[in-house]
This record gives structure tokens, sequence and C-alpha cells, in this order.
């Protein structure tokens, strides 16, 4: 449905000898007001997934061994080097980093030439591998198909006989990533995108040690979808159940992590889609703060976790069990001497009110307590604190001017929605790309203005794009006709809006996010 709004889908899983209870099933699915996607019948229980806030305790060491050999799948990729700085630094571990791309400098001492094919990226992997040569530890990189048994086997062999020991573990990173609509894949190029995550997975967990540690990086598409993203969320459905399946059948120390973005780092690299991410609830991962959430994870034993995800936004809010959506804050107000250092657990607080229901506490750190004149605390000027914040983080503040007026026209419009506020993301409004380029079609055809999607996807407020507009309309010598234009659109879109109240139609919308790992 993000890519065919017109189509419903829903996935049923039901038990094959359960015939005549099964056709009951499906039929009272197809009755239900409910919108759950996916449904497993067991042992006459209907359960649906949901995401839960996972909570965190140091339940055991990290799985990590003091000079132990691990394989990083993904070469030299933004992510991987991550992770290779924290295992050198820490463990003095013995890397084997392999990658597809052939890197022959890399023993030379010598950088490509400037003018060969891929050179500035070849040069930033030599650079990058040769800081983590002078790390602790030691760091081979390997050019292979981590899908070739027999080439990994080979890889497996060297690093053997390079340091007389087998594999501690794997950290399976590597992915393909390309946005295409479902109905433009093919067989091969679906089989592509999963072919690594898939029979990589396959491939690498055989090489590991008895009860050596398994930990495979997916994608929060893999449980959410992804518009122009089916087959990387489908390659990315693959680990979670791949690291169930070694834990319990396989006895290695298996761990699935599933992220929203590393920012600038790996494929978010230059990603141009960071505010539309953000407003679907997918948070850019700070690299510290990424290795913070794996080894959180790793002490916790959590055999899986979906990172980056802000529950507060519509897109993922239907989807989390724990706690509740509340139009307010609850917000508490602390001073402390400088230099004093709080835990990150105190962000994490959570509080029942009267009622039972879970509510997440913002602590907010302040320089001075505001007081009355009697000495007590000034919750009036608390309270204003607070609204400053609101207002610092999208209040609805109507069009302002007539470009601004145009634009929200449009934007109400395609979204099916009565008013807009000057700094709301469209995508928090519940646009999405198929939507976007109805509006790119329609300020273009309104404002005689050419635009392209990548200068919409850069302004997604009302207020940045008039700004950015009205600068390339000074350019031009009148703006006379494109003010005609607009009244003239603008009464044409109220007469549709007319008719569509009339008719008492309501106007679906889908959102969905479109989202690199």
């Amino acid at each position: 449905p993000l890519e065919m709004p017109w189509l419903d889908c829903r996935h049923l899983d039901l038990p094959p000898d359960e015939k005549e209870a099964n056709a009951e099933r499906i039929i009272r699915e197809f009755r239900a007001v409910s919108k759950d996607r996916e449904v497993a019948y067991r042992d006459g229980h209907r359960m649906v997934s949901v995401l839960e806030k996972a909570a965190f305790s140091e339940k055991q060491d990290l799985p990590f061994v003091r000079n132990g050999v691990y394989l990083i799948s993904g070469g030299l990729g933004g992510i991987g080097i991550e992770i290779a700085k924290y295992l050198l630094m820490h463990h003095a571990a013995r890397l084997i980093l392999v990658g597809r791309t052939p890197l022959p400098e890399i023993s030379h001492n010598a950088e490509p030439e400037a003018d060969a094919p891929d050179a500035e990226k070849i040069t930033a992997r030599i650079r990058a591998f040769r800081e983590l040569e002078q790390l602790d530890g030691e760091v081979v990189y390997e050019a292979a198909d981590i899908c070739d048994s027999e080439q990994m086997l080979e890889v497996c062999r060297g690093a053997e006989n390079r340091w007389e020991s087998g594999l501690d573990g794997v950290i399976h990173l590597a992915g393909i990533f390309r946005t295409r609509l479902l109905n433009e894949e093919t067989p091969d190029s679906f089989s592509e995108s999963l072919r690594p995550k898939i029979l990589g997975a396959c491939v690498l967990h055989q090489l590991v040690r008895e009860n050596g540690l398994f930990i495979s990086f997916g994608s929060v598409n893999g449980f959410l979808g992804g518009l122009s993203a089916g087959a990387y969320s489908a390659a990315n459905t693959f680990p979670d159940a791949f690291s169930h399946y070694l834990r319990h059948e396989r006895s290695l120390q298996s761990h699935c992590f599933s992220w929203s973005m590393w920012d600038e780092v790996g494929m978010s690299q230059d990603y141009l889609m960071k505010e539309q991410s953000r407003d679907q609830g997918y948070f850019m991962i700070d690299p510290r703060k990424g290795i913070a959430a794996l080894l959180a994870g790793l002490h916790a034993d959590h055999p899986r976790l979906l990172i980056g995800l802000d529950a507060a936004k519509p897109f993922v809010r239907p989807r989390v069990r724990t706690g509740a959506y509340l139009p307010q804050q609850l917000s508490a107000y602390f001073t402390a001497s400088e230099g004093t250092s709080f835990p990150e657990t105190l962000q994490m607080t959570e509080m029942r009110d009267r009622f039972g229901t879970l509510s997440h506490c913002e602590f907010v750190r302040i320089p001075e307590m505001p007081l009355t004149a009697s000495g007590e605390v000034d919750t009036a000027e608390l309270l204003g604190m607070a609204g400053q914040s609101a207002q610092a983080s999208g209040e609805k503040i109507a069009p302002r001017t007539g470009l601004e007026r145009i634009i929200a026209g449009i934007w109400q419009e395609v979204l099916g929605i009565e008013s807009v506020g000057v700094h709301n993301s469209f995508f928090e409004l519940g646009g999405q790309s198929i939507l976007l380029v109805q509006v790119h079609s329609k300020v273009q055809q309104t404002l005689g203005q050419d635009l392209s999607m990548v200068e919409l996807l850069r302004y997604p407020t009302i207020s940045s794009l008039a700004g950015y507009l009205g600068q390339k309309e000074k350019q031009k010598p009148s703006y006379q006709g494109a003010q005609e234009r607009a009244e003239k659109q603008k009464q044409i879109r109220q007469k549709r809006m007319q008719q569509k109240r009339g008719r008492g139609h309501p106007r679906f919308r889908n959102q969905g996010p479109e989202c690199k790992n």
C-alpha cells in the first residue's frame, strides 16, 4: 500500500492442519475493522506484531574476546570502519575486512590515479584502512564474494595460517540498497538485493567456531517497509528470523540489530531525504551513539533490536505497544553545578499516571531555577519555557505571504487537509514521495517556475520553499502572471474541496518511509 494506495495487503499466517478453523478466520479477517497488516494464529490465539520499549540491564559481559579473530562483511564501508576502530582500540582484535572492491594499492602504499574509475572512493577507503593499521590489534582486507563459500573458506584459511586461530565471530553488515518501485523490479534485480543478506549470512555463519558470535545488521525497513525500497525491505526481514535460528538451532551467540540510519555514514552519506526520514520517525544516529547502542544491546543480551525509531511520530506510534501518546509532554526541570554528569538512563525514565499508563518524562537542565518573590518555584515561568520549546519544535503558524498561501493551498489539496503551518514539514503532515510528485507538478503549473524534485526535497516546509522560490522569482521580470494563475488555481481547488465534502467521501492517505541504512 505504500506504493499502490488502492491495494489493501494483508498477510495471514495460519496453522496448516486447521482447515475449517482457518476458513472462519479468513472470513473474520475480511470483515474486521482492524488494519493489522500481519496476523498469525497460534494455539487459537490471534497475534499481531508490535513494538515495545527494550529494557537495558547488563545481563552479561560483552561477547568480544581480547585478541579475537573477527570477520566484518561490508569491507571498508562507513559503519564497518567505525566498528573496526572500536574492536581494535578496545579489544586489540584481529580483523578480516571483506569487501567486493579489489584494493591492490593497499599493499603497495600507493593511491590510484586521479582519473581512474571510482578513484575518490578507493582513495578514501585506502586511507581509512591505513588509519586502522595504526591502532592496536591487526587488520587485513580481502576482496571476495561473501556469497561464494569456496572464496570465503579460502579467506578463513589464510587468516588461520596467519594467526593460528579460527573465527571467533562474524559481523555481517553487507547489503544492497537501491530505490526502485516494486512494479519496476525484475526477478534478477530483486534477487540481487536479497543475495548478500540471505545467501551471505548462510555462507558466513558456517565459518564461525562453535559457540562463536554472529551479529547481523539490518534495517528497520524490514519491519516497517519502505516506499521505493520493497526489495531492500524484503531482504531485511531475513536477518531477524535467521538470528533466531542460529541462537536456538546452532548454539551461536546471535544478535540482529536493525537500524534507522547512521548519520552521514555508509549508505546514508549525502542522503537528501533526511527531513522526510525524521518526520516519519527515523532518527539520524551519530556513529558514537550507534556504537553505544550496539554495546548496550550486547550487554543486555537482546537477540533482536530495532534502533533509531521515534515513537512520537504518527507513522511509528500505532505500532508501539508500551506507553501512550500524550499531546502534552511531561518535563522535569533541574539545576546542577558545572561538570556534573548524569547517566543516559535518566532520559529513559518512565512514570505511571493515576490510570497506570506509562508516560515518558523529559529531564531539562536549566542554569537557574526561576523563583517568585516569596521564594517558591515560579511554575508560570517554567510553563513559559515549555511553551517556547513547543514553538521551536513546530507550532502551527498560518501562511503570512501570498506565496506561502499559494503553496499552502497546494499542500492542503494534495494532502486532503484543511490547514497547515508554515514550519510543518510536508512529510510530517503525512506526505510521501508519490504525493510529493503531485506537489511538484502543481507548484510548477501554478507558479510557472522550473523546480526540480531535489530542490523540493531540500525545502520541505512552506516557509523554506517560499523563501527559496521568492529568491528565484526576483530574477524574473514579473510576478503578476504567477499571481493570476495562482488565484485561478485556488478557485478551482476550493470548488473541488467543496464537491468532495458534498459527496461525503473521506480522503484517505497512506504514510510510508523512504530510508537508507
